[in-house]
């Protein structure tokens, strides 16, 4: 190269040359650029570790609500919902069955839920094989608890597709195309109210407010009540000695969301939880065996519930344990 030639003919010259600068780094610079490539090194490490743990804590967070959904119902994937959902838009009411409308309504009752965060329940897998031979009947339905907004209640089911809630009084309006039904909650629910639908405001927990609320109907009586309310044993079994009474022979009584809830069980249960009575699944099994409710129980008048029964039936909508049977379908007689 031309540089080189240069070099030679100086050196020839002057006896010197010229030499190429020494850039490599002397001994401190070494341990300073050593330094900063450990420094880089490390924090691509935290950085790596950061993005592990957070991957790591989303699958702990999915598998946490897996298994919520697991212990409280059946739940489908926002896009698998949705592709549901859009399957039913344009069939004709009358062709659709309960659990397609319920899921419609944003009912729990159903198979798919108000959102990915509250499950179902399939309760209306049960439900169908009892109503279907009702649908065109013109049939008087009372409903205990509406899972309304309001005060007295926190009603988390209302959001998502049941937003304000009520979803399962809009199940039986779609369902039983005659029937009239009333809808009690201790929040007050008007906006639910239309030509078939009526809402009234009670304690399901108060005789007296029963009582009160049975005086302002009349003589009207029911063929198929769903008590959806509170779940605390003691209301159920208040609300079940109340209301039974003003069943029709025949009509059906359905209490959902059986809990281990009562007496001697641990107190588990969303302000659920009774230390007075007995769990009612355990109080109406005893009764379904031997004839006579287990106690402690809250049942009024208990010789005329015992009377007037034909049948108590449980069912397990979805796979569980033993003993873990969350509805009960009673006959009357």
């Amino acid at each position: 190269m031309w540089k080189d030639a240069v070099n030679r003919a100086l050196h020839a010259l002057t006896g010197y040359e010229l030499r190429r600068p020494d850039l490599r780094p002397t001994g401190a610079a070494q341990q300073r650029q050593a330094h900063a490539a450990r420094l880089t090194a490390s924090r691509r490490r935290v950085a790596r570790l950061r993005e592990a743990n957070r991957r790591l804590r989303d699958q702990v967070a999915a598998a946490e609500r897996s298994a919520r959904r697991a212990r409280r119902g059946i739940s489908m994937p926002p896009e698998q919902a949705e592709g549901a959902l859009a399957e039913l838009g344009g069939v004709p009411t009358e062709r659709l069955s309960l659990t397609d409308i319920a899921n419609l309504a944003g009912t729990d009752k159903g198979t798919i839920g108000p959102s990915e965060d509250w499950p179902a329940h399939n309760y209306t897998d049960v439900y169908g094989a009892y109503l279907e031979p009702w649908r065109d009947r013109e049939v008087t339905i009372l409903e205990v608890g509406l899972g309304v907004p309001g005060d007295a209640w926190d009603a988390r089911i209302a959001h998502g597709r049941n937003e304000g809630g009520g979803g399962s009084l809009r199940t039986w309006y779609d369902f039983f195309p005659r029937a009239r039904i009333h809808g009690v909650d201790i929040n007050p629910a008007p906006h639910l109210d239309n030509d078939r639908i009526t809402t009234h405001v009670m304690d399901q927990g108060d005789p007296e407010a029963i009582a009160a609320f049975l005086d302002s109907l009349g003589d009207v009586d029911f063929d198929l009540i769903v008590d959806d309310g509170s779940h605390r044993p003691d209301h159920q079994q208040i609300t079940f000695g109340c209301l039974f009474p003003r069943l029709r022979p025949g009509g059906l009584y359905l209490i959902e969301d059986l809990l281990s809830n009562g007496l001697g069980d641990g107190g588990r249960g969303r302000r659920s939880f009774s230390e007075q009575t007995l769990n009612t699944r355990r109080v109406l099994e005893r009764f379904r065996l031997h004839g006579e409710f287990d106690e402690p129980h809250a049942i009024v008048d208990p010789g005329y519930c015992a009377d007037h029964i034909a049948s108590v039936t449980f069912h397990v909508p979805r796979r569980a344990a033993p003993h873990t049977e969350a509805v009960c379908a009673i006959r009357k007689k």
